[in-house]
């Protein structure tokens, strides 16, 4: 339950800070066919996770959801870290 409502809420600001972005600025407007494109994959995830939930039961679908966070989590690290490691530093 309390997990349940962190994701939430990070939900909340993931899509708060995507509007802002996407809506709010002029110069960041997604072109129709990449969203359309977006929106089909994400419909197929979408049914994907629920048959999925259906064989497994309702926590796979948490858990799958906390796995796939994760490791978009540290892919991301590992390329700001890469990004990091290329910079070079002079003293």
């Amino acid at each position: 339950m309390i997990l349940l409502g962190l994701f939430s809420v990070a939900a909340w600001l993931i899509n708060f800070v995507l509007n802002f972005i996407f809506n709010l600025l002029p110069f960041t407007q997604i072109p129709d066919i990449v969203a359309e494109y977006a929106t089909k994959f994400f419909d197929i995830l979408s049914k994907g996770v629920d048959l999925f939930s259906f064989l497994l039961g309702p926590v796979a679908k948490t858990l799958i959801s906390v796995m796939i966070s994760l490791e978009v989590f540290k892919s991301a690290w590992d390329l700001i870290w890469f990004i990091v490691r290329k910079i070079k530093f002079e003293q």
